[in-house]
């Protein structure tokens, strides 16, 4: 009606920034920020993930893995090495160093030492070196001086010829113009029994009086049934427990089977 073209002027898509009128591009800045957007949250999970791994490390990994083992060092008294000393100097030096002391017999008779000076130490819980409990005392085993020194010098069983003279083993002359019997010096730790078969009939059963019950089952076992034998001038030897050529545990009994020479009433 006018003559003119009334419809508004045709415009472009909605511009975003300056510069953009009608060209529907979004400016470059725009283009560029989400990127980089992109990169920073990629960098923050990258510290998230690795702060959450630490943690779990820590918190899984056993206390004090990879390090150095620590090392204790005893401190305080020690016991002194006593062994081989008389009863008497071995319980004075440990006494002078405040320590309480108790005796116990290494045989299996359960003896009281009454003279200190005729007794040896051979053994002490806790050995020589180890640290001192005062709430427990040491233990000196203890046997007479001259059955140490009878075990010292045997450390396994002697042979006994069979046939000798039971009475005689346990001598020891009294002019010592001849050699003491072999089993001299441990008289109070031989025991004497009849060989089997040749028990009399009034031969006692063995009533093992006196013996401790800490004796090895197998020393025990080994002289089951045997009837105690007295020997006298008639008695000889017919074998020994444990045989010539065994091992002797320090302070073990010694057995030796008898029987009656032939011909004797």
């Amino acid at each position: 009606m006018w003559g003119v073209d009334s419809r508004p002027p045709e415009v472009g898509p909605a511009c975003v920034g300056p510069g953009a009128v009608g060209t529907g591009e979004r400016p470059r800045s725009a283009r560029s920020a989400r990127p980089l957007l992109r990169r920073a949250a990629d960098g923050v999970f990258a510290v998230f993930v690795a702060v959450v791994v630490a943690a779990a490390v820590a918190v899984f990994s056993p206390a004090g893995a990879g390090a150095a083992p620590e090392t204790t060092t005893v401190t305080g008294p020690t016991v002194a090495d006593v062994v081989g000393e008389g009863l008497d100097v071995a319980e004075e030096a440990l006494r002078t160093a405040d320590m309480e002391t108790s005796v116990d017999d290494l045989s299996s008779l359960d003896r009281q030492p009454m003279m200190d000076s005729n007794w040896a130490v051979v053994a002490t819980t806790p050995a020589a070196g180890q640290p001192y409990d005062p709430a427990t005392p040491v233990v000196l085993s203890v046997l007479r001086k001259t059955e140490a020194a009878w075990f010292k010098a045997h450390p396994t069983m002697p042979a006994i010829r069979a046939g000798t003279a039971a009475d005689q083993l346990t001598e020891t002359p009294y002019d010592e113009t001849g050699p003491p019997g072999v089993l001299a010096g441990v008289e109070e730790l031989v025991l004497f029994r009849y060989a089997p078969g040749y028990a009399p009939d009034w031969a006692s059963e063995d009533s093992e009086y006196g013996v401790d019950d800490d004796e090895p089952a197998a020393e025990r076992n080994a002289r089951a049934g045997l009837k105690e034998a007295r020997p006298g001038i008639d008695d000889l030897v017919r074998a020994t427990i444990p045989r010539a050529g065994t091992k002797l545990r320090t302070g073990q009994l010694i057995v030796v089977t008898v029987r009656t020479a032939p011909g004797s009433p």
